[in-house]
């Protein structure tokens, strides 16, 4: 997915967190500047996504994708998420109180 990304827009025009962010940075900042700055946010979500966020935390500053969806939607910022794997949007009332609202969002499915 990374390389069409890659062949379609300009590398100048992607952040695509661990792949853009040099050695010697400051993660957690470079993660809010970027995902601040962008425009639109691809959000991948797999089938093992929804399992593997705590729902009885209001937010997860561990997790970077967590973290990037949150800003994204408190942002207001254009959120595309991308199914794969056969997975389905998670449904509102199992998303975190920060996370509320990515239901919203028309997803696109990927498949092989």
């Amino acid at each position: 997915m990374i390389d069409s990304l890659k062949a379609f827009f300009s590398e100048k025009y992607l952040f695509i967190d661990v792949n853009s962010i040099d050695e010697g940075e400051n993660f957690p900042l470079a993660i809010k500047q970027s995902t601040e700055a962008c425009e639109v946010v691809i959000a991948v979500i797999g089938p093992g996504w929804l399992a593997s966020i705590k729902p009885e935390l209001d937010s997860d500053p561990s997790d970077w994708v967590w973290t990037e969806i949150a800003i994204a939607l408190k942002k207001k910022k254009t959120i595309v998420p991308v199914l794969v794997q056969g997975a389905s949007m998670p449904p509102a009332l199992q998303l975190p109180k920060d996370l509320k609202g990515l239901d919203k969002y028309n997803a696109a499915e990927l498949s092989h």
